[in-house]
């Protein structure tokens, strides 16, 4: 019996530590989630903290650049109002000599345009003219040319009519 006492007290034994280490085992997996969570919180909380800071950074940085801009615009606006009213002035010193000569020289071109205009339009009605001319000679001619032929033919009639018409012959009304 002693035997199965010893054997008995080392399965409770054996049952202890395997409970002790059981419970061991799970306190150390519970603190080992809880450092876990502890330090994913922590983790969190400092990238929250990091993406705040870099928010505002980045406000900071924002606001300072339209700053700038708004800076930058107004010299930029002042320097363009400057410029505008120093080319005013340059423009009212400057001299007239040069708008006379500019005005002289559209002056000539317009005179030189009318003139080409109007020796370009005699020279369409010296053409048409020609051409009249031309058409009247050639229609002179034509009756001229008519006239003789006529006066040839009346010459003939004169001719033919103090002469005998013999009988049984026809007479030919034109020369041949």
């Amino acid at each position: 019996m002693k035997r199965k006492l010893r054997k008995g007290e080392r399965k409770a034994d054996a049952r202890e530590v395997l409970a002790s280490r059981r419970a061991h085992r799970d306190e150390t997996a519970r603190h080992l989630e809880a450092e876990r969570r502890s330090r994913k919180e922590q983790e969190n909380r400092d990238s929250r903290n990091f993406q705040h800071e870099k928010r505002m950074q980045k406000t900071l940085q924002k606001e300072k650049e339209e700053r700038r801009k708004s800076e930058e615009y107004l010299d930029n606006k002042e320097h363009s109002e400057w410029s505008v009213a120093m080319a005013k002035m340059a423009h009212a010193e400057r001299p007239k000599p040069i708008i006379e000569a500019n005005l002289e020289k559209y002056q000539t071109m317009a005179a030189f345009r009318h003139e080409e205009h109007a020796r370009e339009k005699q020279e369409a009605m010296d053409a048409r003219a020609s051409e009249e001319q031309a058409e009247l000679e050639h229609t002179m001619l034509q009756l001229q040319r008519e006239r003789e032929l006529a006066m040839s033919c009346l010459e003939h009639t004169r001719i033919n009519q103090q002469l005998p018409i013999p009988d049984g012959q026809h007479l030919a009304a034109r020369p041949k």
